[in-house]
């Protein structure tokens, strides 16, 4: 859960994120190697507020999937992941880009904001 930043007067909205793994592990060397998938979901459950919020009640969703591959021999560990994001939903990013320009071109956002990149 976020709580409001002061200097801001900006709050985030509060998120849900879930991360997970399924992997086949053998043995090797006295160790094992794994490998198998990996993902994540990220759902922010409630809109951003407060004065701060020059794009509104932003709320984002995505998710991803990729390879996970994992190798422990003794005294040695490797893991190695990759992400690709498979969905997105309101709030993604180049949708807040577009947001931003719209603020902009409204002159609702100061000159201090550099805004998504």
């Amino acid at each position: 859960f976020n709580t409001m930043n002061d200097a801001t007067d900006y709050q985030t909205g509060d998120l849900f994120h879930l991360d997970g793994a399924i992997a086949e592990h053998l043995p090797l060397f006295g160790g094992f190697v794994g490998a198998g998938v990996n993902g994540y979901f990220y759902q922010q459950i409630t809109g951003d507020s407060g004065s701060g919020a020059k794009l509104g009640g932003f709320e984002g969703m995505t998710a991803g999937i990729g390879p996970d591959l994992l190798s422990r021999i003794p005294d040695r560990r490797v893991r190695s992941r990759r992400r690709s994001e498979v969905a997105a939903g309101t709030g993604s990013v180049e949708q807040a880009r577009r947001q931003h320009r719209v603020a902009q071109a409204r002159g609702e956002l100061g000159t201090e904001t550099a805004g998504p990149a």
